[in-house]
C-alpha cells in the first residue's frame, strides 16, 4: 500500500516532535527513525513499517515510549503504534473505526513468539481465561525478556536454574530470591522472564513488577494525599512480586517501614518475592538492617561477568535470534575486547549490524573500532586485574606482593590487604569468591568484612579515605 502525501506529512511532524525529545539523539532519527514509513491510521493507532529488523528492533526497545510520546502529541490525543516489515491481510473499510483485519502483531510480540516452545502458544488455558496479557497487567515487563531470550552460561546457571525454580513452583522456594550483580549482567533479564513463565503457567496470577524509584515514587503520591488504599492494594495482593534495584530505597526511611510491611504481608501469606540489587543485602549502603535480615534469610546469588566463550556463545545466540549477517571474526573481536556488561556486548554488535545494514558494506574491524570507540575506552579503562591490584597496594605499603595472600595477619599487612579486597571490589567486576581465592583462599565473607570495615573507616578518617582514592585513581589510568 502506497502511503498517502498526508501520512507523510504527519510523520514528518512526529520525527520534529522526535527532535524536541532531549533524551533522543539525532543520530537515532537520520539512521533509524527517517527509514520508517507510516502506513496506516485508525482511531487509536499508527501502522508503521520498517524494512530492516534490526531498526525495528532497536527502535522498539530503546525508543518506544519516547516514539508513542511524540504520535501522542502530533495527533493531540493518546495514541498507539505498531511497528514491524509488514501487516499481512487488507484494510477494513468500516468508517466507524477503519481497523485493520487480521494485522500482524507488533514487532516485539512477533519476536517472543518466534522463540516460543509449542506448548508456549496458544494453551486451552489462555484462550479460554479472560485474563489480560501480563504486558496489559503490568506494562513494564519487557516482552524480549524470557528465559527462552536469555542466553545461559556456566557463571550464570546457578541464578537462572534459581529464578526457574521459583517461577515453576506452585510454593514458595526459598523467600524471598535475591539476586545481585554489576549493571549489564542479566539479572532484570531474569526478574522479567519469571513474571513471563509465571503467567504462562497461571495465567490468572497477579504478577507484579516495580523498580526501587517507582516504589518510591508512588509512596510519596500516596503520602501527599494521605490514601495508602491504592498502594498497598497493588502490592500486598500480589501472588509474585519482582522488585529491581531494591537500592533506591536504602536510607528513605518511610519508604522502607511500607516496603517492609508489603514484605512481611506477602512472605506470610506465603506469595513469592524476587529482588534484584547492585549489590548483596549486606554491602548497600544504608540499607535498613531489619530489610538486609528478611532478604539475606532467603536464597542470594551473585550473577558474575561471563567469560570470554560465554561472550562469545551470546553474541552467536544474538545473531542467530536476530538473523544478523555478522562473521565470527567481527564477533571474536567483540567478545574480546567487551569484557564487563552483556547488555553493552549485545548493543555493541546492534551497533555493527544496523551500520552493516544501513550502509550495505561489511565493515573492517578498523572501522569497527571507530563505531565503538565510546564503548571501547570505557571499556579499556576498567579492565583491571585482582593481581594489578595487590601489587600496586603492596608497593603502596611497602610489602611483598605474597602478602596480599599470606596467613600472616599482623596488622600492618592485614589491613593493606583488606584495602587491597575493598579495591578489587569496587574496581572489577570479581565475585566475592574469586576475590577471596585471589587473596589465600580466604572465603566471601572475609571480603565482605574487609569491604565493611574500610566503608567505615574511610568514613570518619579523611586520611585513608585519600589513600584510597589515590589509590583507586591511579589504578584507574
Amino acid at each position: 500500500m502506497t502511503p498517502s502525501p498526508s501520512y507523510d506529512s504527519i510523520f514528518a511532524r512526529i520525527l520534529d516532535a522526535l527532535r524536541n525529545d532531549k533524551d533522543v539523539c539525532e543520530n537515532a532519527i537520520a539512521d533509524w527513525f527517517s527509514t520508517f514509513v507510516l502506513e496506516k491510521i485508525t482511531d487509536d493507532t499508527l501502522y508503521i513499517v520498517g524494512t530492516d529488523m534490526i531498526a525495528i528492533q532497536w527502535a522498539e526497545v530503546n525508543y518506544g515510549e519516547n516514539f508513542k510520546r511524540a504520535i501522542s502529541s502530533v495527533m493531540g490525543k493518546e495514541m498507539k503504534f505498531k511497528l514491524a516489515q509488514s501487516f499481512s491481510g487488507d484494510f477494513s473499510d468500516n468508517e466507524e473505526t477503519k481497523a485493520p483485519v487480521k494485522q500482524a502483531k507488533a514487532v516485539g510480540e512477533k519476536v517472543a513468539m518466534k522463540n516460543m516452545s509449542p506448548s508456549r502458544q496458544e494453551t486451552p488455558n489462555s484462550t479460554k481465561t479472560a485474563k489480560p496479557s501480563l504486558k496489559a497487567q503490568n506494562p513494564g515487563i519487557n516482552p524480549f525478556f524470557t528465559f527462552e531470550q536469555f542466553v545461559s552460561f556456566e557463571e550464570c546457571e546457578f541464578a537462572r536454574g534459581a529464578a526457574l525454580a521459583v517461577a515453576q513452583s506452585k510454593q514458595t522456594l526459598f523467600n524471598p530470591l535475591f539476586l545481585y550483580s554489576k549493571p549489564g549482567l542479566g539479572k532484570t533479564h531474569l526478574l522479567h522472564a519469571i513474571g513471563h513463565e509465571v503467567h504462562k503457567n497461571d495465567p490468572q496470577a497477579n504478577v507484579v513488577y516495580v523498580t526501587g524509584e517507582q516504589f518510591t515514587n508512588e509512596f510519596i503520591e500516596a503520602s501527599m494525599s494521605k490514601n495508602y488504599t491504592k498502594l498497598r492494594r497493588k502490592y500486598r495482593k500480589a501472588d509474585v512480586l519482582l522488585v529491581d534495584d531494591i537500592q533506591f530505597i536504602s536510607g528513605k526511611d518511610y519508604t522502607v517501614e511500607e516496603f517492609l510491611h508489603t514484605f512481611d504481608a506477602l512472605f506470610n501469606g506465603h506469595k513469592s518475592i524476587v529482588i534484584c540489587a547492585n549489590k548483596p543485602a549486606c554491602e548497600i549502603n544504608g540499607l535498613d538492617s531489619r530489610l538486609v535480615s528478611r532478604f539475606e534469610s532467603g536464597l542470594t546469588i551473585e550473577i558474575p561477568a561471563p567469560s570470554y566463550e560465554a561472550r562469545l556463545s551470546i553474541l552467536q545466540n544474538k545473531r542467530t535470534q536476530s538473523q544478523i549477517n555478522i562473521s565470527d571474526e567481527i564477533l571474536e573481536f567483540l567478545a574480546v575486547r567487551i569484557q564487563k556488561s552483556v547488555r553493552r556486548l549485545e548493543g555493541a554488535l546492534l551497533r555493527v549490524a544496523t551500520f552493516s545494514s544501513l550502509s550495505g558494506i561489511t565493515p573492517s574491524l578498523d572501522k569497527i573500532e571507530q563505531l565503538l570507540r565510546d564503548i571501547l575506552t570505557e571499556e579499556s579503562t576498567r579492565v583491571l586485574s585482582i593481581d594489578t591490584i595487590q601489587k600496586h597496594v603492596a608497593s603502596h605499603f611497602e610489602l611483598k606482593h605474597s602478602d596480599m595472600t599470606s596467613k600472616r595477619r599482623p596488622n600492618s599487612i592485614a589491613f593493606p590487604r583488606q584495602i587491597a579486597m575493598y579495591l578489587s571490589r569496587k574496581l572489577t567486576n570479581s565475585s566475592l569468591q574469586d576475590i577471596g581465592y585471589a587473596f589465600g583462599g580466604r572465603d566471601h565473607g572475609t571480603v565482605i568484612h574487609a569491604n565493611k570495615l574500610i566503608e567505615s573507616k574511610m568514613t570518619n578518617d579523611e586520611q585513608l579515605r585519600n589513600t584510597v582514592q589515590k589509590l583507586a585513581s591511579a589504578l584507574a589510568n
